[in-house]
């Protein structure tokens, strides 16, 4: 359940929507961020006959709304052949809410119960 106020009530609502996961929503961004930067360190180090690294750092920094918590989260992306290092940084355009089901399972919340939240 999901607690949400409005006019100086509490109003609690039942959470529905997808599992939590790399490939949930725009999170999935991150993932396809990672396979460009090895698609072109591997076109790299098959020109250049070299071996390489690939880093991804995923940052979630937790926000509160309405009572609710939302997660701004920010990546960066690097792929490195010494001494050459190419790096990417981004952020997803907004910000992922995650709750908790009656289930006890941690999921990103139906876009309109989000909106209903957000509307508040």
């Amino acid at each position: 359940m999901s607690e949400y106020f409005k006019d100086a009530g509490k109003i609690t609502v039942p959470v529905t929507g997808e599992p939590v996961s790399i490939w949930s929503g725009e999170l999935k961004n991150i993932v396809y961020a990672i396979d460009d930067k090895i698609v072109r360190a591997l076109r790299t180090a098959l020109e250049n006959r070299t071996g390489f690294e690939v880093n991804a750092k995923i940052t979630f920094a937790p926000t509160q709304h309405n009572g609710q918590t939302l997660f701004a989260v920010t990546y960066k992306t690097n792929h490195k052949f010494d001494p050459i290092q190419v790096e990417d940084k981004a952020a997803l355009n907004d910000f992922l809410p995650v709750a908790i089901d009656e289930y006890g399972q941690l999921v990103i919340p139906d876009d309109a119960e989000y909106q209903t939240m957000l509307d508040d």
